[in-house]
């Protein structure tokens, strides 16, 4: 009987080696196969979150279109009164659209007041008494109105919902005067101030205890010879050195948690356009005076107080306690912005200037003027100017547009939170 002769060592080793290889290939496969998951789930959530991302914007778009349409002075849904004189419960009727390929709807509400403000139920207080309202507010819960904004978007089985809180830019300046001054004040010319109270037409309404002072300055008032100033019984002129108007026009406007810096505001319009809303001129303005709102000329680089310390330390001598030597009125950089009325017009509302200069055409101003530069001012008129005290335009004209968000946040666009919105267009069923 002839024994198998046994293998070769080389043989064996070479089972091995090829049982090791595949095992390697097994596990670099599994490991391939892992990291093609990990990276298909990766993407999945990529492509997720951008799709939220999209709706988000999508929503967020429509957010600024609907307060596009709220502010639209002509065919706003939301009248201008119910911010002021709530009717009742208000909300405007549901705007449908598309944009970029979505379908949208949105809808404005007065938010209901967190305190019945007489203790009956039949009549509760529509405006909301948060945090946000600022001392001294003529509404009536403490702060200006609060609007809810809900939106909606869609697009095939994608849909989502926001809601947003929004108020609208509000002012509380405390105006006496027609031409309220912060430093000494020279008027030449055909100029005419009148403290007496007149309507957003610039009629003199004659109720005594609406008038106001002409002119209320914190330095002298040198009237010229053509000059007429008019105003409530011994209140043509009033000079009070204790008038602090403040710094900056916020400072003098007394503006809500609404409105933080005027950069919020937009720019006068171009030549030829009128006046509209709040608007702000940092390097002076020159424009037609026609139009309606507030207009703030002012050089933020430019501090009243600073500025004249320098002045009376560089030119007279004098050091008052605010002089900074690193802040000088000779800085080209820190000069006053100009109101210079080259073009003339009718302009109803309030106007903050930190010094007007020369008038050259006809102006009417119902409502009311102010200037902030404490250094002596001169001012000549070589053509009419008018400035006519009128609360009811300083009011209008301090109740700027739907623009701030209070809060903001983003809401899956359920079908059941669509119809707690009390809004499911067709397309959204």
């Amino acid at each position: 009987m002839r024994r198998a002769a046994p293998r070769p060592l080389l043989t064996d080793q070479r089972g091995s080696a090829v049982a090791l290889a595949l095992a390697l290939l097994f596990a670099l496969a599994g490991m391939t196969l892992l990291g093609f998951f990990a990276a298909h789930a990766d993407l999945l959530v990529a492509l997720q979150r951008k799709k939220e991302r999209e709706l988000f914007f999508v929503e967020e778009a429509v957010l600024h279109i609907a307060l596009s349409s709220l502010n639209d002075r002509e065919s706003s849904p939301l009248p201008g009164e119910v911010l002021t004189s709530p009717p009742g419960a208000y909300s405007t009727e549901t705007q449908e659209g598309t944009f970029s390929g979505w379908k949208y709807a949105w809808r404005a509400s007065l938010l209901p007041d967190l305190v019945d403000e007489d203790g009956d139920p039949a009549t509760p207080s529509l405006l909301f008494s948060r945090a946000f309202g600022y001392e001294g507010s003529p509404f009536a819960s403490g702060g200006p109105a609060v609007v809810r904004i809900d939106v909606i978007a869609g697009q095939k089985t994608r849909r989502g919902a926001l809601t947003a809180e929004i108020a609208p830019l509000s002012m509380t300046p405390s105006i006496e005067a027609a031409w309220t001054s912060a430093g000494p004040l020279s008027l030449e010319g055909k100029i005419v101030v009148s403290g007496l109270n007149h309507c957003f037409e610039g009629e003199h309404l004659p109720a005594p205890a609406e008038d106001a002072a002409g002119i209320l300055s914190r330095g002298t008032v040198l009237p010229g010879e053509d000059v007429i100033v008019a105003g409530a019984p011994g209140k043509a002129v009033l000079v009070d050195p204790g008038l602090e108007p403040g710094n900056d026009p916020l400072a003098f406007l007394n503006p809500g948690e609404t409105l933080s810096s005027l950069d919020a505001l937009s720019s006068p319009g171009g030549h030829g356009e009128m006046l509209e809303g709040m608007t702000y001129a940092p390097e002076g303005y020159q424009g037609p005076m026609d139009g309606e709102g507030l207009l703030i000329v002012h050089n933020p680089r430019y501090d009243p107080l600073l500025y004249e310390a320098s002045r009376r330390a560089l030119e007279e001598g004098v050091f008052l306690p605010e002089y900074d030597p690193g802040y000088s009125h000779l800085d080209p950089d820190c000069q006053p912005a100009v109101l210079e009325i080259v073009s003339g017009g009718d302009f109803r509302g309030v106007i903050v200037a930190d010094v007007v200069g020369s008038v050259f055409e006809r102006t009417r101003v119902v409502g009311a003027l102010v200037t902030l530069g404490r250094s002596p001012a001169s001012v000549r008129a070589e053509a009419e100017l008018e400035v006519l005290f009128s609360r009811d335009a300083v009011g209008k004209a301090c109740r700027g547009p739907l623009a701030h968000r209070l809060s903001f946040k983003s809401l899956p666009g359920t079908p059941e939170r669509l119809a707690r919105m009390g809004m499911k267009p067709d397309w959204a069923r």
